[in-house]
């Protein structure tokens, strides 16, 4: 089982790039479905490799933060997600900031691949903390894979750091809760209270 949920973090890590790979020869071949695989792509890009670890069972839903908590985790995680996002809005009202995000739905959808990689990690290490790290140094790993950043200065724009900061967030939110709800729900609330201050 621990070697099974390693295998599908890899899967997931290499995922993306091998599409991005391909994907000009199959949207040259999709003719007018291009923009239903394009939302299709994206779906299973963040679901359905994490889905398919876990109905396989080679990862455990409580190590991906789905169940396992109590009422008072729920109300500690809760109170810590309040007060990252109420950290955040003090410091957006003072010095606002200057982030071009992803789409929401992108970014809610990062989450199950993100918990993947920390399960994994927790799975094979058997410690939680080492899963949180682990996790976070294969998301910046999957950054790096499909934003190419030793690669933007020839094509001469700047390499998006936002991933990187929302998968640092991530770790910090679900080591703080253990909880995959309340990770995503706090995320996509940043992302609503960074676009709204920017608008």
């Amino acid at each position: 089982m621990i070697w099974e949920g390693l295998l599908w973090a890899a899967l997931a890590l290499a995922g993306r790039p091998v599409a991005q790979r391909y994907w000009p020869r199959l949207t040259q071949r999709a003719g007018e479905w291009v923009s239903w695989l394009a939302g299709l792509a994206l779906w299973a890009d963040g679901l359905l490799i994490p889905y398919l670890a876990l109905i396989s069972g080679s990862i455990l839903g409580r190590d991906l933060g789905l169940y396992g908590q109590g009422a008072g985790l729920w109300l500690a995680g809760a109170l810590a997600c309040g007060l990252a996002l109420g950290a955040l809005a003090l410091v957006l009202r003072r010095w606002p900031l200057a982030i071009r995000l992803t789409t929401h739905l992108e970014l809610i959808l990062d989450e199950p691949r993100w918990a993947l990689y920390r399960a994994a990690i927790a799975q094979a290490a058997a410690s939680f903390p080492a899963g949180i790290i682990g996790g976070f140094l294969l998301a910046s790993l999957e950054w790096a894979l499909r934003r190419r950043p030793w690669a933007a200065k020839q094509r001469g724009e700047l390499p998006l750091w936002e991933p990187l900061l929302r998968a640092a967030l991530s770790a910090a939110l679900f080591a703080a809760t253990r909880n995959l709800w309340l990770t995503a729900a706090t995320q996509a609330a940043v992302a609503l209270l960074i676009g709204r201050r920017k608008a």
